[in-house]
């Protein structure tokens, strides 16, 4: 009886140890991807680790070097810790962009200590890989805040700098010729102004969009823009009561069909491709009330072709309703 225990707490613990090892194994090949910085195709070394990339920290520091996003990169022996000072100007050693041979097979899981400007930071994927520590670039983009993206026609991994906000109220005049682009927006951005016209390209936002605009202020959300989870494209404004056929509409022109956005006690909109989504509630072709032509008639909508739905919120005699059209521009 004694033996059969012992011979089952073994094969017990063998169980244990097993589940345990394929519950951490892992797989790196050198990835074929390629990659672009800041719009110009570059080479490195890239691992592919259980689907994902990772790049040596100080290959990145280099390509970014100089630009919105620089960041400098030190390594204490003695106590195993990376530290990493965003802003600062990176010092080669002379080991970046240097690819010899694919060391993959060299692989572990790295046991530095990683400091970003002198905080210890824990949710970092990082492999040592022949000596040197790989981290995953979404990861090391969110962490030092610049924006990381994949364009799946010529298989590129994007890598773009962002300019930190400093100005978190943004007057608009008129229609803006230029985007506000590759900026990153951490904490609530508020547009102010009448009738404007403003588009956000490559740029990160941590905090919420509020448009505080009257009249005809619009603010386009390209699909290149990084919203966190949290973020809400909110409008908020001074005008309530509206003819919905002739009165202009504050609004978010959304490029992804994918932005709730928020109305406040006020006159609003959301529009979308195929999809405006206001006040939580998906609004499609389905639901249209009119149909806005080119040359500005409106009429009740009856299948005719469009470019993009909209969805509005104003009162009538102290009534709210929401309206949708949908537009042929």
């Amino acid at each position: 009886m004694k033996k059969l225990i012992t011979t089952l707490a073994i094969t017990f613990a063998l169980v244990v140890a097993v589940g345990t090892v394929s519950a951490f194994a892992f797989t790196a090949v050198l990835s074929q991807q390629n990659l672009s910085v800041n719009g110009e195709s570059v080479s490195c070394e890239i691992y592919n680790i259980d689907g994902s990339n990772y790049f040596k920290l100080r290959d990145i520091a280099m390509l970014l070097n100089g630009s919105d996003s620089t960041f400098s990169v030190e390594w204490d022996a003695a106590q195993a810790t990376i530290s990493i000072k965003t802003g600062a100007e990176y010092i080669p050693d002379g080991s970046e962009l240097i690819f010899v041979k694919d060391k993959s097979a060299s692989t572990v899981k790295s046991s530095a200590k990683i400091l970003i400007d002198g905080k210890s930071v824990e949710n970092l994927s990082v492999y040592n890989i022949g000596g040197n520590n790989f981290f995953k670039l979404r990861d090391l983009g969110k962490a030092l805040k610049f924006k990381v993206d994949y364009n799946e026609e010529s298989k590129t991994m994007l890598v773009n700098s962002l300019k930190k906000a400093t100005d978190f109220e943004i007057t608009v005049e008129g229609s803006d010729k230029e985007p506000i682009s590759a900026v990153y927006f951490g904490e609530d951005v508020v547009l102010k102004g009448d009738n404007f016209n403003v588009s956000f390209v490559n740029c990160v936002f941590e905090g919420n969009i509020i448009n505080e605009g009257s009249g005809r202020a619009m603010a386009f959300i390209d699909t290149t823009c990084e919203l966190s989870e949290d973020t809400q494209c909110i409008i908020n404004n001074n005008t309530k009561e509206a003819d919905f056929i002739m009165s202009p509409f504050p609004k978010f022109f959304d490029f992804s069909d994918s932005i709730n956005v928020i109305c406040k006690d006020c006159i609003g909109a959301a529009a979308g491709y195929r999809v405006a989504i206001l006040n939580g509630v998906k609004y499609t072709a389905e639901n249209a009330d009119y149909f806005y032509a080119a040359d500005g008639t409106c009429v009740p909508y009856s299948g005719q072709e469009f470019d993009l739905i909209m969805a509005c919120q104003a009162w009538e005699n102290g009534e709210k309703k929401v309206v949708t059209f949908c537009v042929k521009e």
